[in-house]
C-alpha cells in the first residue's frame, strides 16, 4: 500500500512496503521520477511516514552552495 503525501515544491512523499515487509519511502518530482529515497528500511510503515515527514520539513530548508 502507498501512502502519498504532497509538499509544497509539488514533490510527492510515498511510504511503501518492500520486498522483506520492511517500508520505505521515496519522493517523486511532477514527472514521475524519483529524486530521492530512503536509505534504509523501517520496521514500522508509521516510523517511514516519521522519516518521511522530517525530510519534507528538512528539505525546503536547505540551501545551495
Amino acid at each position: 500500500r502507498n501512502v502519498k503525501a504532497r509538499a509544497g515544491d509539488g514533490l510527492v512523499f510515498e511510504v511503501y512496503g518492500d520486498a522483506k515487509k520492511k517500508f520505505r519511502w521515496r519522493a517523486k518530482s511532477k514527472n514521475g521520477q524519483t529524486v530521492a529515497s530512503s536509505g534504509e528500511a523501517f520496521a514500522s510503515e508509521a516510523n517511514a511516514k516519521a522519516a518521511a515527514t522530517n525530510v519534507k520539513k528538512k528539505a525546503g530548508k536547505a540551501t545551495g552552495p
